[in-house]
């Protein structure tokens, strides 16, 4: 996927079969000078389903291929791979949106976040971190940020970093765009709460959900948009655009639940947690179009004799 790259033959090829979602058998290989590497006698009896992993200049790409089984016997699996570069590259963060939750005392956030890296090369990263990592999306989070939980997009906390507000993600950056999902809880203080988001790059557009009903919010870079009526009643939407490397901004809200006091509480069964309830309980759908030109190594698996 690289230009002026005219071969990528020798790089080491694995080829992972699944049955069932459990792992069955695994071919190791190399490209040829072709970028072609051949898997015959492959089990296809009970259906397996192919995974291919192919390292070059230092980084892992893998794709999946499609059920195998006596029906479907053959597959080809076309694996893109890429340069690897130090210098970062133009990269910004397409969409962010973050869905707000009040609960007592803090309020629980939901973010999923997309990031394009517009060049033909993989980016190592730069900035190193405490745990001596490169570092290549940063992405800032609220003052008083706890509780992070970590889903779509990363690596584990193996390779993601939180400091100094910043969340870090230590993995190489591959051109394309890719998706990061995570939750987070923001503590407030006496119903008041504030919510300021950034990143060092460009972000084309920010989004920020909030409930409508009995809290007052304060934008700061953001114009309020249009109330949608949901289950959980109506929330409200806060839109930026083309926001600057550095800049953040944010949302203050007032009128947020607060815990009872000690001496108030009663000790009684707590009710059970509504359907849905939490900072994933508003569903957004993103339509995402990414075109990858270039084709940099083509498996072909057959079935067994």
């Amino acid at each position: 996927g690289s230009a002026g790259v005219d071969s990528i033959s020798g790089n080491t090829v694995e080829v992972h079969f699944f049955h069932n979602n459990q792992p069955l058998h695994k071919v190791t290989g190399t490209l040829n000078e072709m970028g072609l590497m051949v898997v015959n006698d492959v089990p296809v009896g009970f259906g397996v389903r192919p995974l291919v992993r192919i390292e070059h200049d230092g980084v892992t790409y893998q794709e999946a291929g499609p059920v195998m089984d006596a029906s479907n016997p053959d597959a080809s699996i076309e694996v893109t791979v890429f340069e690897t570069t130090p210098v970062a590259p133009a990269w910004r963060v397409v969409s962010r949106q973050v869905i707000v939750t009040p609960a007592d005392d803090r309020l629980l956030v939901s973010e999923s976040v997309f990031v394009e890296n517009p060049n033909d090369r993989t980016w190592l990263g730069s900035d190193e971190a405490s745990n001596g990592k490169l570092t290549t999306i940063e992405l800032t989070l609220p003052e008083r940020t706890e509780n992070i939980t970590l889903h779509a997009g990363f690596h584990g906390w193996c390779c993601t970093t939180f400091e100094s507000g910043t969340l870090g993600v230590q993995m190489p950056l591959m051109p394309g765009r890719y998706n990061y999902q995570f939750t987070y809880e923001v503590l407030s203080e006496d119903g008041t709460g504030t919510l300021s988001v950034g990143a060092p790059a460009e972000t084309t557009e920010l989004a920020m959900i909030v409930p409508e009903s009995g809290i007052t919010a304060q934008a700061n870079g953001l114009e309020a948009g249009s109330v949608q009526m949901t289950e959980q009643g109506p929330l409200r939407l806060y839109t930026g655009r083309e926001v600057a490397a550095g800049v953040r901004p944010s949302i203050t809200l007032t009128g947020l639940p607060t815990a009872p006091s000690p001496a108030a509480r009663v000790d009684e069964p707590a009710p059970a947690p509504a359907p849905n309830d939490g900072p994933g309980s508003t569903v957004l759908i993103f339509l995402v179009g990414v075109v990858v030109v270039g084709i940099a190594a083509v498996l072909i698996l057959r079935r067994s004799a």
